[in-house]
């Protein structure tokens, strides 16, 4: 009897590595076949190293007590929204005293900060420390408080910029101020989006408050081929692959990297790039009554905004022509 479940466990367990093996080498093939698509693909590699970075933006965003009451997905998320500088040095990042409309997070290089009446100080990144390394600078522009110091760049410096002109927050709690830096980040991205770049201001903040965070893990399928739409997705950082129905496959890859909601469109596929962040899965849910004509699966760890079934009337509320605005562009 011994004897026997051991070998049903050992079956078992060859099973499931074949199973392994198998899903293995389908996800190779269709690396490799993306990589060499040319015009379509993704570089894995720097995708690789764009997870890397933003694992360290992400501990520099946590060393603030003003972002201290946002999950790890909105930190992620904050932290795609950078823009990449590299900055020569003797440049002055800020002075002592100014109002600043913008944080910034050291990647790599040195700056000496200087105040008055102060001893001037050091801040060094080499860009090699482990996760949460980067130095985060400048957050008292979430506040609109004036600069505490004077910062000059002592070397060739790479940083991560982020946009706080769009903040009004006030000083009532970490996370009071946390939610309302997350929800105006939002409608900041939103507001660099082709769908959005004309809505009003108060409209976007109602908006914002009709969308969900969702956070997947790489190889992860969000819907498949013939299910109902349930959900549209806004990619915030990541890579999704898009399946199209019928023999003739088609692979449309939309990725989201640092910097997109700047106007630096990063979206990879065979549709035609617009600006700003990739939408996807709207098809389904504008035209009620058809199943979804393509699958989705994440090819990396992936951070989406979504507008489910259940907040599309109060969308259409808001955003009469809102559909007219999905439409285009369609990505499948």
């Amino acid at each position: 009897m011994g004897m026997a479940s051991e070998e049903t466990d050992e079956l078992a367990r060859e099973r499931r590595l074949r199973q392994v093996r198998i899903k293995a080498r389908r996800i190779l093939r269709e690396f490799v076949q993306l990589a060499g698509d040319g015009a379509g693909g993704v570089g894995f590699m720097k995708l690789a190293r764009t997870a890397v970075t933003m694992r360290k933006c992400t501990g520099a965003l946590r060393q603030s007590e003003l972002l201290s009451g946002l999950s790890e997905i909105q930190l992620s998320m904050m932290a795609s929204s950078g823009r990449r500088q590299l900055l020569k040095r003797y440049t002055v990042l800020y002075r002592e005293g100014s109002v600043g409309s913008r944080f910034y997070i050291l990647v790599k290089g040195l700056i000496e900060t200087s105040a008055h009446g102060g001893r001037s100080t050091r801040i060094d990144c080499d860009g090699t420390r482990p996760n949460g390394g980067y130095e985060l600078l400048g957050v008292e522009s979430l506040l609109g408080r004036p600069r505490a110091a004077t910062l000059r760049l002592a070397h060739d410096c790479e940083l991560i910029v982020f946009s706080a002109s769009h903040l009004n927050v006030r000083e009532d709690g970490a996370a009071v101020v946390a939610r309302k830096v997350f929800e105006a980040f939002v409608e900041g991205e939103l507001s660099h989006m082709t769908q959005f770049a004309d809505v009003p201001p108060r409209t976007l903040k109602q908006l914002v408050g009709l969308l969900g965070l969702e956070e997947h893990a790489a190889d992860e399928t969000l819907f498949e081929v013939g299910t109902p739409g349930d959900k549209i997705y806004i990619l915030m950082h990541g890579s999704i692959l898009l399946r199209g129905k019928g023999s003739a496959l088609e692979l449309v890859t939309l990725q989201a990297e640092q910097g997109q909601a700047w106007g630096q469109a990063a979206a990879s596929s065979m549709a035609e790039q617009h600006i700003g962040l990739p939408v996807f899965g709207e098809m389904a849910l504008l035209d009620r009554g058809k199943l979804r004509a393509s699958s989705a699966r994440t090819l990396t760890d992936s951070n989406l905004l979504v507008l489910s079934v259940e907040h599309f009337a109060a969308c259409l509320h808001l955003l009469p022509d809102m559909k007219t605005r999905l439409r285009t562009p369609k990505h499948h």
